[in-house]
């Protein structure tokens, strides 16, 4: 089952500014049952991190009374040792597209086996925009730590797997939450599995941001890599860097499992850039639940779950 929820924009001039949206939570538990609602904008907060602090409280808090509802609900086959799922979007991505690859991920781990959600750092939607997007990223890094935080200390999500599933420009958020996660936060990532799909971050920090999460005893990292990724060649040339995560092999270890996505005629007619193949990944029956079954450690709290195969 899959809600949307949260995003923090930033005004041109550079200075963020905080709006809230409980945009949609789309249910698609059966393939003829659809549910919605939707909530006003809040408005514009000033850039007092306060603020942020306390929206984030919020919406953990409506994110489990929905969970809660879902799970009272005998029409709706979510499982009570559900895992949660946050997916963080990529570059120049609207929400009609957060929101169907938000579905598309909860439909192929199972829509009865997880709770999941994105975050929506707010992209200014357009490649001129670049920077300004990575501006946004930056400065929403810090707040996703508060974010996890805030979920483990939940008792809903307490004892619930966590996978974080990123995309482009949102490995990018990861990676940077991960490298300024101060010694005492650590543990907000401790057994959550990571899967990083065309990865828009310098090569070197990417690595260093795998290492870290190691310590802080993270269950694994998944990475897929496209040598042939267009747009991460023209991020290449953008941030002056030697090479992005996305078009790079990382080696596989007890904690790496690196996946290479090799286009074909078919997926480059639908993907010219060969940077959106998560949703080729997507379109395939049970290949994300197979990627989980095999090379994510399902563990809760020192304590392996089961996790289904999709009905």
């Amino acid at each position: 089952m899959s809600w949307q929820k949260t995003y923090v924009n930033e005004e041109e001039k550079g200075e963020a500014s905080v709006g809230v949206v409980s945009s949609s939570f789309g249910i698609d538990a059966y393939r003829d049952l659809k549910m919605g609602a939707a909530v006003s904008p809040m408005g514009k907060f000033d850039k007092g991190g306060d603020n942020i602090y306390w929206i984030i409280k919020r919406e953990i808090r409506n994110l489990a009374a929905k969970t809660m509802d879902h799970l009272k609900d005998p029409k709706l086959p979510v499982r009570s040792d559900f895992h949660l799922v946050i997916f963080i979007h990529g570059f120049k991505n609207n929400e009609k597209e957060m929101k169907k690859r938000n579905e598309s991920i909860d439909d192929a781990l199972g829509t009865q086996n997880v709770i999941t959600t994105y975050l929506n750092w707010t992209s200014k939607e357009s490649v001129l925009r670049y920077k300004g997007d990575q501006k946004t990223v930056d400065r929403m890094a810090r707040y996703f730590n508060d974010y996890l935080e805030e979920i483990e200390r939940h008792p809903v999500f307490a004892d619930k797997q966590i996978h974080i599933v990123s995309h482009s420009m949102g490995c990018h958020l990861l990676c940077k939450a991960i490298g300024d996660c101060p010694e005492h936060k650590r543990h907000v990532y401790e057994h959550i599995n990571i899967l990083c799909m065309a990865p828009d971050e310098q090569i070197g920090y990417y690595e260093k941001a795998i290492a870290k999460a190691k310590l802080a005893k993270a269950s694994s990292w998944t990475h897929f890599f496209c040598k042939s990724d267009l747009a991460l060649r023209c991020s290449n040339v953008a941030n002056l860097t030697m090479g992005r995560a996305g078009t790079e092999s990382i080696d596989d270890n007890e904690f790496v499992d690196s996946h290479e996505w090799k286009p074909t005629w078919v997926s480059i007619r639908k993907d010219p850039t060969n940077h959106s193949y998560m949703d080729r990944i997507l379109e395939v029956p049970n290949k994300l639940q197979d990627v989980i079954k095999r090379n994510f450690k399902l563990v809760q709290k020192h304590k392996v779950i089961s996790f289904s195969p999709q009905n």
